[in-house]
Formats: C-alpha cells, structure tokens, sequence
C-alpha cells in the first residue's frame, strides 16, 4: 500500500538500491564454480517471500514487494511458480515446525503451542484439533462444514500456531500482476511425478531452451 501510494516511486527506488547493495552477499549463498555454469541450477527449495506472511510485521508485505522489484530490477525474466498440493503442504509444514521449534530452549511447550504437538505421532491429533478433520470411529473425515476462508484460517496448535495452508491464490496473483504477459508460467509438483518428461518440455519452452 505505501509503495503505490508514495509520490513519484521513491520507496520502489530505495528498495532498489537496498537489493542493489545486499545481491552480491545474497548470491553468494548459491555460488556454482564457473566450470558448471550452465549444467547446474541453484535456487531457494522454500522461499519465504514468495507467499503471505499473516503476523502484522513488516515482513507481511515481503510477498507484495519481491514482485514488483524483480518486474523492475529484471524485467525480460521468466518465472516459474511450482504449486504443491495442499494436503501434502501440510504434512510438510507440521514437520518442519517440530523441526524448527526443537532449537529452542522450551521447544516441548512452543512445539504444542506454533506446531499442535511434540512428534509426528500428533500429526492426526493435531488436525482433529484444527477443525479440519472430524474423527468418526477409526477413520478421519474431512468437516463437511469448513469451506475454504476457513481452511485458510485454520492453524496448528493454539490461536498462535502456524497456518496449516497458504492460500496459493496469493502469491499467484501478486506474481501475475507484477510480470508482463507470458512471463509466468503455473505449475503443479504432482505433475512432475505423473508425466516428468512433459513437465520439463513446458519449463523448456517457457524459458526458450531447446
């Protein structure tokens, strides 16, 4: 919002310069030696900025921004933004937050709190405790009655706790808006397990590589 409603784009200008400064330490996390160049790819396997940040820091607005500077900064690039399948999202999520909170020092009482539980055995539990799943006997039931603002909205653990999904669509139109025409390219990691070969014929042609 400040950065469409600042005069004359001088916040844009300033993030510019800050990217501009902080590049050269950012690319040298993925230095390739120069004999693989161009046989290698090196890229964030989770990249934070790329979806919706939902806890009122500054950081809320990261998804927002990246667009708009990397539409500036490199403006003939081509994009390509892998989407994973929800269900498999959350799995994922629920271990990465066991692994993450277990570096702190009360980890058994902030992994119940962010995460809904202390090992992967809670993962069941934890839904149940979402609201996203109803237990009918032995077998778990998606709630008939969670449409999708909900499921958006529903978190591990406390009121405090971690997302279970993000809302794709998200990051999707943030990207979208911000790329020029054709620039984008939508895909589903599913895709690649069903069909690799023609999932990489449509990354190839997108990108111009023959």
């Amino acid at each position: 919002r400040r950065l469409q409603a600042e005069q004359g784009g001088g916040l844009l200008r300033r993030l510019e310069a800050r990217m501009a400064e902080s590049w050269p330490r950012y690319t040298r996390m993925f230095e390739v030696p120069i004999e693989r160049v161009g046989r290698v790819l090196t890229f964030e396997k989770s990249a934070g900025y790329s979806h919706l940040r939902r806890n009122g820091t500054m950081a809320s607005t990261v998804h927002e921004l990246v667009p708009l500077l990397l539409s500036r900064l490199l403006p003939s690039a081509k994009l390509v933004l892998l989407a994973r399948n929800p269900t498999d999202v959350v799995r994922s999520r629920f271990s990465q937050c066991l692994r993450q909170m277990s570096r702190h020092r009360h980890s058994a009482s902030l992994m119940f709190t962010k995460c809904g539980g202390t090992n992967d055995s809670d993962f069941q539990g934890m839904l149940q405790r979402s609201g996203v799943v109803i237990k009918t006997g032995d077998t778990n039931v998606t709630s008939a009655g969670m449409g999708a603002q909900q499921l958006v909205s529903a978190r591990m653990g406390s009121s405090r706790g971690l997302l279970l999904v993000e809302d794709a669509l998200v990051p999707i139109r943030a990207w979208s808006a911000a790329a020029r025409p054709g620039a984008l390219l939508v895909l589903f990691t599913n895709h690649f397990n069903t069909d690799p070969f023609a999932f990489l014929n449509q990354v190839l042609s997108h990108l111009g590589i023959p």
